[in-house]
This record gives C-alpha cells, sequence and structure tokens, in this order.
C-alpha cells in the first residue's frame, strides 16, 4: 500500500492521468522530465497542491515504470508498447505544438501570450530552435501537431525532441498486420532474409514475441559472414 502512494503522489506531482500524459508526443517514449519528477508538456489548473517529493520516492516511481509499461532489463525509456493516435487533434492543455509547414515550435500558454520558436539553422541535422521575439500576437496554427522538446540554453533555445507523427498516415491504407511469426519474415526486404532461412516455431511466434517484449530474447548464430 505504501508503493501504492507513493506512486500516486509521484503521478499527482506531474498532472497525469494517462501513459500519454508521461510520453513524448510521437507515442514511444516516457519522457525525460517524467523520468526525473518534473511537469512540463501540460498545464492545468484543476489539480491539487502537491509537496515535493524525495529522491527515493522518485526512485520507487521509476522503478515501477520499468516493471510494468519499460523493457525492465533496458535503461532506455523507451516504450514495451508505443501508444497509437491521439484521441483528439488539439487541447487546451498540452503546452508544445510543431508547425511542419514553417519549422516552428510554438507554445500555447493559458491565461498568458503564446511564443513562438523558429530554426537555427534549416541546414544543418540538428532540431534546434531560438525563440523569435515579436511584437505581433503569437497564434497557434490549426495545423499544428503536439511536440515535445527539450530546454537547452535558458529560456530562449529548445532542442525538438519528437512530434506527433499519426496525421501522416490518415490517407495512407494500413496493410494488412502479419499474425505470425512466419508471416513477419516473408514480408522483410529480400536482403534482410537471409538470416533466417528455415524457420520453425511451434506456436506462431507468441513465445519470441513475449521474449522481446520483457528484454530477454537472446539470439545464437554460427559465426558465418
Amino acid at each position: 500500500m505504501e508503493t501504492l502512494r507513493i506512486l500516486n503522489e509521484c503521478r499527482l506531482f506531474l498532472h497525469a492521468t494517462a501513459v500519454a500524459d508521461i510520453t513524448e508526443a510521437d507515442g514511444s517514449v516516457i519522457t525525460q522530465d517524467a523520468w526525473e519528477g518534473k511537469r512540463t508538456q501540460r498545464f492545468s489548473h484543476n489539480w491539487p497542491k502537491t509537496t515535493p517529493l524525495s529522491a527515493d520516492e522518485w526512485q520507487t516511481w521509476r522503478e515501477a515504470l520499468h516493471q510494468t509499461i519499460l523493457f525492465p532489463h533496458r535503461q532506455d525509456n523507451q516504450l514495451q508498447q508505443p501508444l497509437g493516435r491521439w484521441t483528439t487533434a488539439r487541447d487546451d492543455e498540452w503546452l508544445w505544438w510543431f508547425d511542419a509547414s514553417h519549422d516552428e515550435i510554438c507554445k500555447h500558454w493559458p491565461y498568458r501570450s503564446n511564443r513562438k520558436w523558429v530554426r537555427s539553422n534549416p541546414h544543418h541535422t540538428s532540431r534546434r530552435y531560438h525563440v523569435e521575439h515579436a511584437l505581433d500576437e503569437v497564434v497557434i496554427p490549426r495545423n499544428c501537431h503536439r511536440c515535445s522538446v527539450r530546454k537547452t540554453i535558458g529560456r530562449d533555445r529548445l532542442r525538438l525532441l519528437s512530434s506527433d507523427q499519426s496525421h501522416l498516415h490518415d490517407s495512407v491504407e494500413e496493410a494488412a498486420v502479419p499474425m505470425a511469426f512466419h508471416q513477419h519474415l516473408e514480408n522483410l526486404p529480400q536482403d534482410a532474409r537471409w538470416a533466417i532461412s528455415r524457420p520453425r516455431c511451434a506456436d506462431g511466434g507468441t513465445s519470441i514475441a513475449r521474449a522481446l517484449r520483457s528484454g530477454t530474447l537472446q539470439a545464437v548464430g554460427d559465426g558465418s559472414p
């Protein structure tokens, strides 16, 4: 019961009701801020006041994440099962929004003026942005999508970590999902099938999938190139 109390206190502090509230915008990894016990992606005044938590309590939080939704034997924050589509395209609590058409990041501040960051160097692979100081009011375009950022230098510079990509597949018909292990192998490109030429799996790949999710899968080869 004490562990559940600590986890609930951590959840309340982070203003989280669902896993989506502590993951990056693309739904693949737990945010570094949520891992470290900081709330930065959402804003809401409808939460009870909470007191700061101890380092031991946040360690309990991290251990629980590894035992439930993360890979227990890995050091990264990758979700075992990535999240699906967002149920809504917009909401009033998410702070960071990415405008892909102009390569800009907007911050939606309830009860305060919005702010905008522009790409520092469009020709560089690093996704770094600096704040644009403008006299005009910043209006967040309707075609923006949720994104996750990391502050780099002070409050005026950001690095784009990820953005919601589900809208890119709106007009693409989803292919049939292979249900058995041999079907997955058959769907691989021709030059990627050499590693397993004669698969034998009595349960259709269920045991392999279970080992992948738990991080315990081991592969053994004969050493041939």
